[in-house]
Formats: structure tokens, C-alpha cells, sequence
């Protein structure tokens, strides 16, 4: 897992004429929420109806465990 900057969000994501800028949802969210964490899955397989694979189904029990135990995910995990 890593820490991403939100400036680095907000240049990287993907831009399209069907969505706002993400610049436009960080603004939106920090106003009505102070802190805005982005979470992410790197998919190992992208076929269609194909199953989680071991490492992504590791990847969301990591992250479900620092969340019940209430992390704030500032601080980069491997």
C-alpha cells in the first residue's frame, strides 16, 4: 500500500467530458468532510466475471482490518 499526496490525485486521475474534474470532488469533499483518504485496489486480472485473485483479496482484508481498527491511513503500509 502507499500514500499518495492529494496533489498528486488530483493531476493523475482520469479525465473525461462524462466526469467532473477530480479537483471538483477533493474541493467538494474536504468542504463537507475535513479530511478526504482515497483508497485503491491495483485489479490483477481485468477480464470479465473473473474471480478476485489471492493478492486482491488480500489486498481488501488488509484494508478492512486497518479500518475496524480504526486507522487514518496517513502512514504508508507494505
Amino acid at each position: 500500500m502507499t500514500v499518495t499526496v492529494e496533489a498528486d490525485v488530483a493531476t493523475n486521475m482520469l479525465f473525461t467530458t462524462h466526469s467532473p474534474p477530480i479537483s471538483f470532488l477533493l474541493k467538494e469533499l474536504k468542504s463537507c468532510c475535513g479530511s478526504v483518504v482515497f483508497l485503491g485496489i491495483q485489479l490483477a486480472q481485468l477480464e470479465f466475471m473473473s474471480p478476485l485473485t489471492p493478492a486482491v483479496h488480500e489486498a481488501v482484508e488488509k484494508i478492512y482490518g486497518m479500518l475496524k481498527a480504526g486507522s487514518d491511513f496517513t502512514a504508508s503500509a507494505s
